[in-house]
């Protein structure tokens, strides 16, 4: 029995076979839709009218129609079971990874062409909310750490140091090498490739070290070290991005990952092969090693290209 105050509410299911049965006009015609028996279908009915305390249908021996109050509860009754269809959909959708939302904090480099082509990839059949973020490699590490992030793509000299250090407290997935190339101002770039020798004349631009996390510019001084190279000039600057105005002004030149596609094309710069060529940086995928499972992030690291 109800207590005082309290509404019985009825379940979807019987306004389901409402709708049905007013659908197909008679009970039979509804029962076999449903594949119930006729007695179990008006049995149905006849506890939903109970529940509302007031006829629904009109029942003749040519079938079954609503009634003035049967017809207002068709239209309310089929926005219900539609937006609790559309729930249902969209549940499914998050839980499967085909709808949700990915964060993830990328050094530039990666953001000029690979990440794009990875997203463009993982989007293609999902409806997602993609958010990025471009903060230099250690603060990328720190958003792991802060959940401000999924994933974080960075990029390292070393990945199996960088895993000896860091592999207790992330899940670390190598996703590409990252050739070094020699980057020059369109105007004034050498032919084919180009020996290190050639920094020995020109103002070398490189980004500064990063805290704890070995990278471009210890690459590109061990190489020119090995190689007996001392450039003419060495000009620190605080990010790769910021190197670039420097190369298209003619006012240096630079060793720097290759973004892949036509990223230094398209800014007016000039990448060569080097000879000896310095080992490759190494782009990696980074999440939380104890991350809530969620099913895009799942996807999008376990996604090959």
């Amino acid at each position: 029995m109800e207590g005082p105050g309290i509404r019985p509410t009825p379940e979807l299911r019987l306004l389901r076979y409402y709708l049905e049965v007013v659908d197909a006009g008679s009970f039979s015609a509804a029962a076999e839709r449903l594949h119930l028996s006729q007695p179990a279908l008006s049995m149905a009915i006849t506890k939903l009218e109970s529940m509302f305390g007031i006829e629904l249908l009109e029942r003749s021996t040519r079938g079954v129609r609503p009634t003035a109050v049967g017809r207002h509860l068709v239209g309310s009754a089929a926005r219900i079971l539609g937006d609790v269809d559309d729930l249902i959909d969209a549940v499914a959708a998050f839980r499967d990874g085909a709808r949700g939302t990915l964060t993830i904090a990328a050094v530039p480099v990666l953001m000029w062409h690979h990440l794009p082509v990875r997203l463009r990839a993982f989007t293609s059949t999902r409806e997602l909310e993609v958010r990025l973020f471009d903060p230099p490699p250690w603060d990328a590490i720190d958003d792991l750490r802060q959940h401000s992030v999924d994933v974080s793509a960075i990029m390292v000299a070393d990945t199996d140091d960088f895993t000896r250090r860091y592999g207790d407290e992330f899940v670390i997935q190598r996703w590409r090498p990252m050739p070094l190339v020699g980057v020059f101002p369109a105007d004034d770039a050498p032919d084919g490739t180009v020996e290190l020798a050639e920094f020995a004349h020109r103002e070398l631009v490189q980004p500064q070290r990063t805290t704890a996390l070995e990278s471009l510019p210890e690459l590109v001084e061990r190489g020119l070290a090995d190689a007996g190279v001392q450039p003419a000039r060495l000009r620190t600057v605080s990010t790769i991005q910021v190197s670039l105005p420097l190369i298209q002004a003619g006012l240096a030149a630079s060793v720097l990952p290759d973004p892949g596609g036509d990223v230094f094309a398209r800014s007016g710069l000039v990448a060569r092969p080097l000879e000896p060529a310095l080992p490759p940086l190494h782009a990696l995928l980074v999440s939380r090693r104890t991350r809530e499972w969620n099913p895009v992030v799942e996807q999008f690291l376990a996604l090959s290209e």
